[in-house]
């Protein structure tokens, strides 16, 4: 899978800071590593909405503030490992924050970001699921919940980190989606679907997950989010992606995510053609009807 020169590099000083203190087992400790970086850690309260770490410089050392409020201790490991890159990744400290100026982070994998939070992400989603270890783990597995779960219960991370590790790292032709209520917030695919002009082109950010789809039955119920339910089914990818193969069928499992309120889904196409078979049958079909359309001067609720 091609990654960015700046990706590499973000992962590439991850795997040098694991190097240098000799850790060859897993789950990885980021309040340690931290610590031997003499860089302090603060539990902190009071954060904005949805923001869980501040990184900031005092003195001209590097202190990192982490939300006592995150909603489980995944996420709390990711924004830790998160501010670390930003302390350790050459060239953040200086493009970030001023002496006792803050940095803000919200939680992992969240939308549009400026290109040094995304290299934070990148840091952090290699520091606790190093290539190394976690690669052999996914490519023996199938794509699933029980699989992503099985990755994150390994490595001490939470589900929406695992998820997008595990998407990063499979050869199988996978898609992760994650929804708040009805609108889906961002989605990642692995390789496979790499340079697949209606995955690329039309995104569905902000859009709304597909009617009568096992994620849509979940999100009609908070309880059963904050209780961590899981839902199955099948759906038509061109119901997730306008401009899909319209007979192309796809594995859905949704899981509640707690407290955290959001439903994480993954879409797995066991039968997927070839990217150019797909190319070719995206050139010759024209869109078919978004049945998001009919709907766009309605507000959800």
């Amino acid at each position: 899978m091609y990654q960015a020169p700046r990706e590499v590099m973000a992962r590439r000083t991850a795997n040098e800071l694991l190097d240098r203190h000799g850790i060859d087992k897993y789950p990885v400790q980021p309040d340690w590593l931290a610590a031997q970086e003499e860089v302090e850690v603060v539990e902190q309260s009071g954060f904005p909405i949805h923001c869980f770490g501040a990184f900031s410089l005092e003195g001209g050392k590097p202190r990192i503030f982490v939300s006592d409020a995150c909603p489980s201790r995944g996420l709390r490991r990711f924004t830790l490992g998160h501010e670390l890159g930003h302390a350790l990744i050459d060239g953040h400290t200086e493009r970030l924050v001023w002496t006792g100026a803050f940095a803000l982070s919200e939680g992992h994998f969240r939308g549009s970001k400026d290109p040094v939070e995304v290299e934070a992400d990148h840091f952090a989603s290699e520091l606790l699921l190093p290539t190394r270890w976690a690669k052999p783990f996914v490519e023996a597995a199938t794509p699933g919940v029980a699989s992503i779960r099985n990755l994150a219960q390994q490595f001490d991370t939470s589900l929406p980190c695992a998820a997008v590790r595990f998407t990063n790292l499979s050869p199988e032709p996978v898609i992760i989606v994650l929804s708040n209520g009805l609108s889906i917030e961002w989605v990642t695919r692995s390789e496979p679907f790499e340079g697949v002009p209606w995955i690329r082109l039309r995104g569905v950010k902000g859009e709304w997950a597909p009617p009568g789809c096992a994620t849509r039955h979940l999100a009609d119920r908070r309880e059963d989010i904050v209780a961590g339910a899981e839902r199955t089914g099948m759906s038509y990818l061109c119901e997730w992606f306008p401009g899909a193969p319209k007979d192309l069928l796809v594995d859905e499992e949704a899981v509640g995510l707690g407290t955290y309120g959001r439903v994480l889904t993954v879409l797995y196409c066991p039968e997927i053609p070839d990217a150019d078979e797909l190319y070719e049958q995206d050139s010759m079909e024209n869109s078919p009807q978004d049945w998001r359309d009919a709907l766009r001067g309605y507000h959800l609720g």
